[in-house]
């Protein structure tokens, strides 16, 4: 059995052995040791998903000692959120395994089928989407009667204010992951969302609505079976003609494809992208789609970087091969994980991706899911799997390796014992795809949570030839402009942090190479001049002074950045009127600017958020109310990476078109899970529950306003929402409730089964249900214990992300 922190705390030597892991050393060696135990458990919680184990092995949080704080009279300040209440890709992934299963190709492809056939049933009884058709198939009958209620969507549309440890003024949607312009249309507008489907605006540039006017938004895809878009892409030589890739790169796995041939208005019904891998002539199924790119020349020959290698198809999707991408032993017969294709002018393009683990089926199953493995040694000794960048001059029947032609040398060089791992390429092509400029984004090999991170930006002049460092991390660091100084949040080019996995986007102006946007978990960064300088252009948090800069020597604060939401996956470039607009996608959905690289100064730069309608955000549960009850209008639900929101009604402020409008508030931040409405055995005296990744909170109305996020107390701002965490015990990333009917919840922590219900002084009564060896000692029968261990948090705690 490995050690565990309680080894360390226990015995005489206690003193002289806590002393000494507060030596740097000590600590630094500890914090990595819990860093893979971390991962190797996440890895194992995986497995146990894919076995169909009845149960996973606890696996704490980023940093389990600062999670809730608490003090003798039970109300302190939050605790720091970058320490405990951020969004984890890696442990949400596992969750989101345990809770949905591992869906098989077979499963996911009957799924498409049969969505298909109830869109074509729908159309042809000449139903809109909005009323369900009469069931025709007599051995389908439902016992139930059916209705003709129809359903309308209740959002969220829009949000009048988001709270996340401080109020901020935006307007987040779900996350996404591509975004496209069409080639001869700029007002026409695509973005594909992991939760949510392909979406199109006819009319985004438009001069009242580039002011600022509300936006129109279409869905396109509802009919094939998942929303989780990975990537898609319009073909430049037929703009009616759009592939997509289903299955996003971190939650939702499908691996399938689809394609239109009218703009998105109809599509092929979805089917599983697989094909003979050429490094080991093994079938091989996708289950990620992380880019889709069609040959600007030929409609019917198409890319889709998977996690299962490069896909091609020559034919309109009617076969596919996987590319051969060579690699030097040991990795001659791994298969690799493909992320990023670009074209580079004529009939050349470049790619990248990562090796499988030599003698590994590949990329092993932890890869598929959450992007880190360790490849045994002698393999390697850096856990992880290590990048590469392939270059074509054939239109993808050959391709030649650039780590082994030495040219990332320098790249190597600056990782050091990180390693180079994933990287994302933008081009701007050219006529002769030998003077082709390119860019590439790299991360860490080593992907563990707490090693992960961004290593640096390298440039090619010659498409992808030769390269040049143009930003490290490591020193000599290259310097920003304009780092943050109230915070170190964006103060170097390691724009992912600990999530360079899973936060990596850059994009470069078609109209001026030297001209490009780059980004990860907190900021996004530009240059004007080909790398030589890089400047700070957005903060995931300004309003609460973690964003504000400094420039110059001496520093001058210089003021806050401007807001964008945290977490990027993608960015675009376009050319409007000869004018260069940016698109940034992340987890809080669209962002625009239209003046990106005009500003003289990154804090001068102005960011839209045109997600008005744009309803995918990823909803983990639902808290309503009842008609039986008087609160039918009660209404909010647990987001991902969008914290816990409130949908106002005509008793909010008096809002009499609020539910028309689908405003829904942002009442707490970071990863928004378990919600519910328990009841006392009257129907009356409601406690709402809420929770963020590894903390619960509750709101009772009787006692606060629980549709705002504070309120004023005796001159001091406090939460509304009081935060909760059983004694003794660790709180599992998904919270979930179950209301009892009697004023009780029913929930689960890592360890234990647990009853909780308020009291009317806001103490909260536990009963432990379950007696696990790990948790509590105390028994299992014992009566409601009543404690305090609840936050209410002040105004100025920094958020959580």
């Amino acid at each position: 059995m490995q050690p565990n922190k309680k080894v360390f705390v226990i015995g005489a030597g206690t003193a002289l052995l806590a002393a000494s892991l507060l030596a740097p050393s000590a600590a630094r060696a500890y914090r990595a040791w819990e860093v893979e135990r971390r991962q190797a458990l996440i890895a194992a919680a995986i497995d146990a998903a894919r076995r169909g184990d009845d149960s996973l092995p606890s696996i704490p949080l980023a940093d389990p000692d600062a999670q809730v704080a608490g003090s003798s009279d039970g109300v302190t300040d939050s605790a720091d959120p970058e320490a405990g209440e951020r969004d984890d890709a890696a442990l949400r992934a596992a969750y989101v395994a345990a809770e949905l299963g591992i869906r098989t190709p077979q499963f996911n492809a009957e799924l498409g089928r049969i969505a298909q056939q109830e869109t074509q049933r729908w159309l042809g009884l000449g139903n809109d989407a909005s009323v369900a058709p009469t069931d025709q198939d007599p051995f389908a009958v439902s016992p139930t009667v059916q209705g003709n209620a129809p359903w309308r969507s209740m959002g969220p549309y829009w949000a009048r204010t988001q709270f996340n440890g401080t109020y901020y003024d935006a307007a987040d949607t779900g996350r996404v992951m591509t975004i496209k312009v069409h080639p001869t249309n700029a007002n026409l507008v695509y973005i594909g969302t992991s939760g949510g489907g392909i979406w199109k605006n006819a009319s985004f540039n438009n001069s009242s609505q580039a002011a600022g006017s509300t936006p129109t938004w279409v869905p396109l895809t509802d009919s094939l079976g998942s929303l989780a878009i990975g990537a898609f892409d319009i073909a430049p030589s037929n703009p009616s003609v759009l592939y997509v890739g289903l299955g996003d790169a971190s939650d939702q796995q499908f691996g399938g494809w689809a394609k239109s041939v009218d703009g998105g208005t109809t599509w092929t019904t979805a089917q599983i992208l697989t094909a003979v891998h050429p490094a080991d002539n093994v079938t091989v199924f996708a289950q990620q789609v992380r880019e889709v790119t069609a040959d600007p020349n030929d409609a019917n020959h198409v890319f889709f970087t998977t996690d299962a290698g490069l896909f091609v198809t020559t034919d309109g999707g009617a076969t596919f091969t996987i590319a051969t991408l060579p690699k030097s032993a040991p990795y001659t017969t791994s298969r690799e994980g493909t992320w990023s294709i670009a074209w580079l002018g004529g009939t050349s393009w470049i790619a990248s991706g990562v090796y499988a683990c030599p003698g590994f089926n590949g990329p092993n199953r932890a890869l598929q899911i959450i992007g880190a493995t360790v490849c045994p040694a002698p393999n390697q000794t850096v856990p992880g799997n290590l990048g590469d960048i392939w270059r074509s001059s054939d239109n993808g029947v050959t391709w030649t390796s650039v780590r082994d032609s030495g040219q990332l040398a320098t790249l190597i060089s600056a990782a050091g014992a990180s390693g180079i791992g994933r990287m994302d390429v933008t081009v701007a092509p050219a006529t002769d795809p030998a003077t082709a400029r390119v860019y590439a984004l790299a991360g860490s090999q080593n992907e563990n949570t707490g090693n992960s991170s961004t290593i640096g930006i390298v440039r090619s002049d010659d498409g992808g030839g030769t390269w040049t460092l143009k930003a490290r991390v490591s020193a000599p660091a290259t310097v920003l402009l304009n780092p943050t100084s109230r915070s170190t949040d964006c103060t170097n080019m390691n724009l992912g942090h600990g999530q360079s996995y899973y936060d990596l986007a850059i994009a470069v102006d078609p109209g001026n190479p030297d001209r490009v946007i780059a980004a990860g978990d907190f900021c996004s960064v530009r240059t004007r001049d080909g790398g030589a300088t890089w400047e700070n252009t957005s903060h995931w948090l300004p309003s609460s002074g973690r964003g504000t800069t400094s420039r110059g020597m001496p520093p001058m604060i210089s003021g806050p950045l401007p807001y964008a939401h945290a977490d990027w996956h993608t960015a675009l470039v376009s050319r409007v009127g000869g004018q260069a607009v940016v698109f940034g996608g992340s987890d809080g959905g669209l962002f625009v600017s239209r003046d990106l690289f005009d500003r003289d100064f990154g804090e001068q730069v102005h960011w839209d958020f045109p997600d008005y309608g744009i309803t995918t955000h990823l909803m983990y549960s639902v808290g309503s109310g009842d008609p039986t009850t008087g609160n039918p209008s009660l209404l909010y639900s647990g987001l991902q990476d969008n914290g816990t929101r409130w949908l106002l009604n005509s008793d909010d402020e008096g809002i009499a078109t609020s539910v028309e409008l689908k405003v829904w508030d942002q009442l707490i931040g970071g990863d928004g899970i378990g919600t519910a409405v328990a009841l006392d055995p009257t129907g009356k005296n409601p406690t709402l529950w809420a929770s963020v990744q590894g903390s619960r909170r509750f709101c009772r109305p009787r006692a606060r306003d629980c549709g705002k996020a504070t309120r004023v107390e005796r001159g001091t701002e406090r939460s509304n929402w009081l935060a909760l965490q059983p004694l003794g015990d660790v709180e599992p990333f998904f919270i979930r409730y179950a209301d009892l009917g009697d004023g009780w919840v029913l929930s689960a922590s890592n360890q234990n089964l647990w009853r909780f219900r308020p009291t009317d002084d806001d103490a909260v009564l536990s009963v432990r249900l379950t007696t696990s060896p790990r948790g509590p000692s105390a028994a299992s029968a014992r009566p409601p214990r009543r404690h305090t261990r609840w936050t209410e948090s002040r105004r100025g705690s920094t958020g959580c992300r």
